[in-house]
């Protein structure tokens, strides 16, 4: 009879992970990654339009505040109107500002180059963002 002894029995047992749960893992998480990406990044498209839409009430507000004169809202116009008031990217919007007499219309219209014109408001999408003297704004999904 042969006497079969074991010198050592951890050095048998295995350790590490196969090639097959490596796989079904990064699978898992290729998968979870396909799910979240496209919500994340229209998360991120609707955090830079928030910004332009402030930046737009904070350009109304000046407006206002300084109606009565008139040298400030010249100051404003010709220096540019994202000089002082505008936080957001302008990579992202191009914010104008057309004055006529005591009426004017702001704009941001999204930026081709950075994908923001790709961006909807409640599944509807848009060419500019606009807010008036009259408090009118388009669209009114985006201003919801």
């Amino acid at each position: 009879m042969i006497l079969k002894k074991p010198c050592n029995l951890q050095s048998r047992s295995m350790t590490g992970m196969t090639l097959l749960e490596l796989l079904i893992v990064v699978s898992i998480i290729s998968v979870l990654a396909s799910i979240a990406y496209p919500s994340y990044s229209q998360y991120v498209k609707e955090s830079y339009r928030k910004q332009a839409l402030t930046d737009m009430a904070r350009i109304q507000l000046f407006i206002e505040e300084h109606q009565l004169q008139n040298a400030a809202l010249r100051e404003i116009s010709d220096n540019g109107v994202c000089n002082d008031f505008c936080q957001s990217d302008p990579h992202r919007y191009r914010i104008s500002l057309n004055m006529v007499a005591n009426h004017y219309v702001i704009t941001a219209t999204p930026q081709r180059d950075s994908g923001q014109d790709e961006d909807t408001c409640q599944g509807q999408g848009y060419t500019k963002l606009t807010l008036t003297d009259t408090g009118l704004t388009t669209p009114q999904a985006c201003w919801k």
